[in-house]
């Protein structure tokens, strides 16, 4: 890597000033001696100096550079990114159509997968969602009459809720020589 301003050399290294006065800083109407201006200007040069020799016999710079540059234009996930870590988990890895590819196909009437539901024998086939089988199962677990069914939709409407006897005992008790309703 070359420079390409001049280094400023500034030969007479100065006094440095007291660490009081680096410290404070100069303040109005001061009047700092000349060597602690030359001090600045030679640390100044050195520091300089020492940073293009640096730059000049180390490639460090450049070739971090040129690496940063070819890092930056890689195009094949090198941190081997996830699609959960961007927000797509969900998404299947297939090709999807362009939004005008996906327009001509909706809107074209003469495409084989253009189906109707009649044309699948589902006509008389509602779009209603489905329960899953874990809800299909519990409903039909349910013994609790889940659908309000009345007596009179299962055509007894005419019955008493009350107590039947078996048919057992009612036959014993129809047959019965004690029977009270018996007439000789």
């Amino acid at each position: 890597m070359s420079f390409k301003e001049e280094l400023p050399i500034w030969l007479n290294p100065g006094q440095k000033p007291p660490q009081p006065k680096i410290e404070e800083g100069y303040q109005p109407m001061d009047h700092p001696p000349a060597d602690w201006f030359n001090w600045y200007q030679h640390s100044v040069y050195k520091a300089l100096k020492e940073i293009q020799e640096i730059a000049a016999t180390n490639q460090t710079v450049t070739n971090l550079n040129e690496k940063v540059d070819k890092h930056t234009a890689l195009r094949n996930n090198p941190h081997g990114v996830t699609k959960a870590q961007v927000g797509l988990s969900n998404v299947d890895n297939v090709k999807q159509a362009t939004k005008a590819e996906f327009d001509d196909h909706a809107n074209n009437k003469e495409n084989p997968h253009w189906v109707t539901k009649n044309q699948v024998g589902l006509g008389n086939v509602d779009n209603v969602r489905q329960a899953s089988k874990a809800e299909f199962d519990d409903h039909k677990n349910n013994t609790s009459n889940p659908h309000s069914v009345t007596k009179a939709q299962v055509g007894l409407g005419n019955v008493d809720n009350v107590q039947q006897a078996p048919k057992v005992e009612f036959d014993d008790h129809k047959n019965s020589r004690s029977n009270p309703h018996s007439v000789t």
